[in-house]
């Protein structure tokens, strides 16, 4: 379990089998739930603030390190569904052209087995142009959440100190001139010693 999160509920399919979107969707939800807890609140409620806060950044990377092995598996199946539905599309427009030529002379059977044809590979096509859309959703939705997680973990790695002291940095106008910030990439950070 997480350090001091609340688990998330994982519901079971008849064969003790989740689809994967669903995996995906709970992946995202405990990376959510990483970056949705207040750290110092985490630490407070903890008996020892070092073992709370080492066992959070091990989730964090842990987290990290599904997140990333998921979207370079999303992003290839992502390729691969780009290419059945190039490679259907075109399948399609051929039977198409096939069946106006099959009418234009007077061909009803042709016809008639080119329109199943077409039928059956609009239904696959669908299919993968569905499967394409989930697929790129969840791409989306990993970049999107795994890029402040890993921007978190930066921050807490380069502030442990201070966060297992408990002490709270309040960018306050002035606060530059003390020499206790740095600016690294936009961003204020204690200065490291």
């Amino acid at each position: 379990m997480e350090a001091g999160l609340d688990p998330l509920p994982r519901p079971n399919d008849d064969d003790g089998e989740r689809p994967q979107a669903e995996e995906d969707t709970l992946l995202l939800q405990k990376i959510i739930a990483l970056l949705s807890a207040d750290v110092q609140q985490l630490l407070n409620r903890s008996q020892d603030r070092k073992e709370a806060l080492n066992t959070y950044i091990t989730d964090i990377q842990l987290a990290i390190e599904e997140g990333r092995n998921r979207l370079r598996t999303l992003e290839n199946d992502n390729e691969d569904l780009e290419d059945d539905e190039r490679r259907l599309r075109s399948g399609v427009n051929d039977l198409q052209d096939e069946l106006r030529d099959a009418l234009a002379s007077g061909e009803p059977v042709g016809a008639t087995l080119l329109i199943q044809d077409i039928v059956k590979r609009q239904a696959e096509l669908a299919e993968v142009q569905t499967r394409l859309l989930v697929t790129s959703e969840l791409v989306r939705s990993f970049e999107d959440a795994l890029v402040p997680l890993e921007e978190r973990l930066e921050a807490i790695l380069a502030n442990r100190d201070a966060l297992l002291a408990g002490v709270r940095v309040v960018d306050l106008p002035g606060v530059e001139d003390l020499g206790l910030l740095e600016v690294i990439s936009g961003r204020a950070r204690l200065r490291r010693r």
